[in-house]
C-alpha cells in the first residue's frame, strides 16, 4: 500500500472515531480520579459535564498568608469539622482583588488534602450545574470545596438561584 493510501485510510479511521464518539455520546467520566489529584476544574463537553484533573495545582501554605489570621482560624476550624463529618457551614469568600480569598483555598487544600480534602473549581456560568457536580461526588469518600473565583451577579440575573437550591 502506498504513503497516500495509508494517509487516506489513517484520516478515515481518525474521522469514524470521531463521530463514534460524537454519535454515541462517549465523553469523559464525569468523576475525575480523585485519589490521585487535589484540584479539579468543573468542564463541560457536549453539553456533558465532567471533573479535569488539575495535574500541579499551586498550592500555598496557610502559615504563609499574613493579616488575615481571623479569617483563616474560622474556615481552618470549618474545614476540619467538615473532614471529621461534623456540621460544617458554607463559606462565601468576598473582598477587593488580591486580599488572599483564593489563597487561602489553596492553603486549605495544602494542609487537608493528605485527609481527603478536593477542590472543585467552577465557573460562573457552570452554577446551574451544581447539582449534577454533587451527583458526581456523592459516592466519593472524598470532601469537596466547591470553588467559584470571581461570583458577582447583575442586577437581572437569576443565575445565582442554582446557589440556593443546593
Amino acid at each position: 500500500m502506498d504513503q497516500e493510501a495509508l494517509k487516506v485510510l489513517t484520516k478515515i479511521a481518525q474521522t469514524l472515531e470521531h463521530l463514534d464518539h460524537y454519535l454515541l455520546g462517549k465523553h469523559p467520566s464525569p468523576a475525575g480520579d480523585f485519589d490521585s489529584h487535589l484540584a479539579f476544574a468543573w468542564r463541560k463537553e457536549n453539553h456533558h459535564g465532567y471533573c479535569q484533573a488539575i495535574p500541579t495545582p499551586r498550592l500555598i501554605n496557610l502559615d504563609d498568608l499574613m493579616g488575615i489570621d481571623a479569617q483563616k482560624a474560622v474556615l481552618v476550624k470549618n474545614t476540619e469539622q467538615f473532614l471529621a463529618g461534623y456540621p460544617a457551614n458554607n463559606a462565601l469568600l468576598w473582598g477587593a482583588k488580591g486580599t488572599g480569598k483564593s489563597s487561602i483555598i489553596k492553603g486549605l487544600l495544602q494542609r487537608y488534602g493528605e485527609r481527603g480534602l478536593r477542590v472543585i473549581d467552577i465557573d460562573r456560568k457552570d452554577l446551574v450545574d451544581i447539582a449534577e457536580i454533587a451527583a458526581v461526588l456523592r459516592d466519593s469518600d472524598k470532601k469537596f470545596i466547591l470553588f467559584c473565583d470571581d461570583l458577582s451577579f447583575e442586577a437581572a440575573d437569576v443565575s445565582y438561584k442554582a446557589l440556593k437550591v443546593a
